[in-house]
C-alpha cells in the first residue's frame, strides 16, 4: 500500500469570511472578459484594511494585490488573466461580464531534494463557478489529477490520484440556506468520499445586510472553504452574500475512505452567531457561541491616479510554502 498521505480536496466554494459591498448581476457565465472597472460590489467604496489583510487598487479601483493571505500575499493581474500566490506559479482566470470568477485552472510540475530523499509531483486542475441571475453562487465544480515519486526510508514510491467535487447552494428569498458538496477521490485504486450539508438559519429580522457583508461564519461553517481561496471574494469576485446576516449555522458531514475499510464516519457542529455594529451600519465584529470574536476593520479608499510603476512591491510572506496544487488538492485541518 502507498504509504504516502494524501491530503484532501475541498472545494473552494467561496463566499468570502469578509465585508465587501455587493449589488445584483445578470446571469452572465461566458467566460473570458476582462474588468475594466471595479466588480458591481464596492457601491463606490473600496475597503483597503479586513483583519490583518491589506488590499491594494489600481487606477481603475480594480483590486490587484491582497497581502498576507495565510501567509502569503495574493496578486491579481487582469491583463495577463491570472491570479498568483506568493512566488509560485500563475493561475489562470476568466472573469464574466461583471467581473465573477467563472474558472480557475492550473497545472504544476516541481521536485523537492531532501537529505535523505526527495518528492516530484507533477498534476492539473481546475474550477468552474456559475451564479444566478442575481450574482448568487449556485454551482462549484472541480477536478483534479496529479502522480508523483518519492523516497522514504530508503525505498521509491510512485502514485497517482484523481478528484472531484460539486457543489450546490441553495438561495431562498435573497439568503443562502444550504450548502451541499460531495467529493471523491481515487489514489492508485484506492478511492473514498466526503459530503457535506450545511443549513443556515436567519432568525432576526433586524439583521438586515445593508452593505452585503460576507460572514466569517458562512465561510468557515458553511462552505468549507479552501483556505488560499477565500480573498478572491474580499474584493468581489464570487458573488453575493445573503440579504439577512445568519444566526446560526448547522453541519453534518460524512468521510468514507477504503483504506480504512470503507467504514463511515459523521461529524456534526452547531453555531450561533451574534454581531455588533459601527454607527455607520457596517459590522464591528461577529462572535460564535458567545465566545470567539472576528472583528472587522475599514479604511475607506478612493482610486486615484496610481500607475502600475508606482505600485510598492509585495512583501515576501513568512510561514509554509504555498503550492499552487494547495488551491486543489489542499484541505484546512478539521477542528
Amino acid at each position: 500500500m502507498n504509504k504516502r498521505f494524501f491530503t484532501q480536496l475541498i472545494p473552494a466554494l467561496a463566499l468570502a469570511a469578509c465585508p465587501v459591498f455587493f449589488t445584483a448581476c445578470s446571469d452572465d457565465d461566458e467566460g473570458g472578459s476582462t474588468p475594466t472597472e471595479p466588480v458591481e460590489t464596492f457601491r463606490g467604496n473600496l475597503v483597503t484594511r479586513l483583519g490583518n489583510m491589506d488590499l491594494s487598487y489600481d487606477e481603475l479601483g480594480r483590486c490587484y494585490r491582497i497581502t498576507d493571505v495565510y501567509g502569503e500575499d495574493v496578486t491579481i493581474d487582469y491583463d495577463e488573466g491570472t491570479i498568483t500566490y506568493g512566488s509560485d506559479d500563475p493561475v489562470n482566470v476568466t472573469f464574466n461580464g461583471k467581473g465573477y470568477i467563472t474558472s480557475l485552472s492550473a497545472s504544476w510540475n516541481w521536485r523537492d531534494d531532501y537529505s535523505d530523499g526527495y518528492e516530484t509531483c507533477k498534476g492539473s486542475g481546475k474550477y468552474n463557478f456559475s451564479y444566478d441571475g442575481d450574482g448568487r453562487l449556485v454551482k462549484c465544480t472541480s477536478t483534479s489529477s496529479e502522480s508523483g515519486e518519492y523516497s522514504e526510508d530508503g525505498e521509491k514510491y510512485k502514485y497517482s490520484e484523481t478528484a472531484k467535487s460539486t457543489g450546490v447552494y441553495e438561495w431562498r428569498n435573497g439568503n443562502l440556506v444550504t450548502c451541499d458538496v460531495e467529493y471523491s477521490y481515487d489514489s492508485d485504486g484506492d478511492g473514498g468520499s466526503e459530503t457535506h450539508k450545511a443549513t443556515i438559519d436567519y432568525d432576526d429580522a433586524d439583521l438586515v445586510n445593508e452593505y452585503g457583508q460576507h460572514t466569517w461564519a458562512i465561510a468557515d461553517h458553511a462552505l468549507d472553504i479552501n483556505e488560499y481561496m477565500e480573498a478572491l471574494s474580499l474584493v468581489g469576485m464570487l458573488g453575493v452574500a445573503p440579504a439577512m446576516l445568519p444566526t446560526a449555522i448547522s453541519t453534518v458531514e460524512t468521510e468514507t475512505w477504503d483504506l480504512q475499510g470503507g467504514e463511515t464516519e459523521t461529524w456534526e457542529d452547531d453555531v450561533t452567531i451574534d454581531y455588533q455594529f459601527l454607527t455607520n451600519g457596517l459590522l464591528n465584529w461577529e462572535r460564535w457561541n458567545g465566545r470567539s470574536y472576528y472583528r472587522f476593520d475599514y479604511t475607506v479608499y478612493t482610486p486615484s491616479d496610481e500607475t502600475r510603476a508606482a505600485r510598492p512591491a509585495a512583501s515576501t510572506a513568512d510561514g509554509k510554502k504555498f503550492r499552487v496544487r494547495d488551491l486543489f488538492f489542499g484541505k484546512r485541518a478539521r477542528k
